[in-house]
């Protein structure tokens, strides 16, 4: 038996399917012509005598070939403007990131295509340069999903993406390292873009700078954003509460497992107070206290635009659950508040809140007063 080549990887890597964890990407990236190269990993296995790894990578290559062919079908279906076909999910990074030549192509006429997802593929700044000269072009495109990628020298990029297309009402670009930095240039674009009702920007490292920035330059056609897990503080809340006091078009703001605290919490309160049209406050994890609790309770006496409020996983005690108890008897409007995971509050008090909620007696006087509540539909992602 032959020595085993050194330019083998180890065989153990060959039983993982999933081919975005394979050390084969040199051989892959150039699209299906070149597979050839793959035989000669798979004889050089062969001849080390693993014939039943062989037989796992002749599995890989097959399914590789059938991804690769899926993915020139829809090329070509966006190409010539199949009105069937309306939604590209480009998963697996080996077979797409060769093709993105072409897709810019395709981008630049399509008529028919309306979501574009890119969710996990590895995209740095270089690819996403390359599909912003499609992308700015395009005239159909409303969801763009780029979550999972690699964007922290794209902001500038994604801001030229912003300014350019005239379609793009809901863009993602979760975990993708944009930090402080990058988010203001992100801020730059947002300030042209004319049809943008949703922005996701969960699990990256935005700070105050960008927060700043970015609640500076807020569409008036934004209706949802997503800050969750983005390095948020006090001063960021403090941020927040100066644009809620004038903001009227914003219905959904996520600021899930940051660290705004009670003292955030109380900035926001009291913007809330005169906000009129945000509908759903996502406060989870925020290490909010009763202090930051009551000061919520107090808002929702004046505010009748709030529907949900959640404040799962904080340090609430009694204290904060009684008062917002308290709040609910003069607020109508208030149809959900999520207190689990505040294990000082008492099973009996969380029960309490939930059959106030749900008495019908409180939604009929919700309806009574309906001609004084701004109308809030949630983007479709929110209500799913």
């Amino acid at each position: 038996m032959r020595e085993r080549p050194t330019w083998l990887p180890p065989f153990e890597v060959f039983e993982v399917v999933s081919l975005n964890r394979l050390p084969l990407r040199h051989h892959l990236m150039r699209g299906p012509e070149n597979f050839h190269n793959l035989s000669l990993i798979l004889q050089g296995i062969g001849e080390c005598g693993s014939c039943a790894t062989a037989i796992k990578l002749k599995d890989i290559i097959s399914a590789c070939r059938i991804m690769a062919e899926k993915a020139d079908s829809d090329l070509a279906r966006i190409a010539v403007n199949d009105k069937d076909f309306y939604s590209l999910f480009c998963g697996e990074p080996l077979v797409w990131l060769p093709r993105l030549p072409t897709l810019t192509e395709a981008l630049r006429n399509a008529t028919a295509l309306m979501s574009l997802n890119f969710l996990n593929v590895g995209l740095d700044h270089t690819h996403l340069a390359l599909l912003a000269e499609g992308l700015c072009c395009n005239k159909s495109l409303m969801e763009l999903n780029l979550t999972g990628n690699a964007f922290e020298a794209a902001g500038h990029i994604l801001a030229r993406i912003l300014r350019s297309n005239t379609t793009i009402t809901r863009l993602c670009i979760g975990s993708s390292a944009i930090d402080g930095a990058c988010a203001v240039e992100i801020a730059a674009g947002l300030v042209g873009a004319t049809v943008l009702t949703t922005l996701g920007l969960r699990d990256n490292p935005v700070g105050l700078e960008g927060v700043r920035a970015i609640a500076t330059a807020l569409p008036r056609t934004l209706t949802y954003l997503d800050l969750g897990m983005t390095r948020l503080g006090p001063d960021s809340a403090a941020v927040l509460s100066r644009m809620l006091a004038h903001n009227t078009t914003l219905l959904v703001l996520i600021l899930a497992h940051n660290s705004i605290g009670s003292v955030g919490v109380a900035a926001l309160a009291g913007a809330l107070a005169s906000n009129t049209t945000l509908a759903t406050l996502d406060l989870t994890a925020n290490a909010i206290d009763a202090a930051g609790a009551c000061a919520l309770a107090a808002a929702l006496h004046s505010n009748v635009a709030l529907t949900s409020l959640e404040l799962r996983d904080n340090a609430i005690d009694y204290r904060g659950a009684e008062a917002l108890i308290a709040a609910l008897e003069f607020n109508m409007f208030v149809k959900h508040i999520g207190l689990t995971g505040n294990h000082a509050i008492a099973s009996d008090l969380v029960a309490r809140l939930e059959r106030l909620l749900d008495d019908a007696g409180r939604a009929a006087a919700a309806a009574g007063q309906a001609d004084t509540k701004p109308a809030c539909e949630m983007p479709r992602q929110h209500r799913e």
